[in-house]
């Protein structure tokens, strides 16, 4: 992989976890899940996931 390759690879991991990071804020402010999960374009199982992990 090229430099251009691994930087782009890192910038789109550093979106993911600040995406997931958002949306688990969402719910401990006290949005419901399945509103969470429709706005990010996760399934509510996915949000459930990130919930115990972040």
């Amino acid at each position: 992989m090229s430099d251009d390759s691994n930087a782009q690879v890192r910038d789109d991991r550093q979106w993911m976890a600040e995406h997931r990071y958002r949306a688990v804020l969402q719910v401990v402010e006290g949005v419901p899940v399945a509103d969470v999960a429709r706005q990010s374009g996760a399934s509510p199982q996915s949000v459930y996931t990130w919930l115990a992990r972040y």
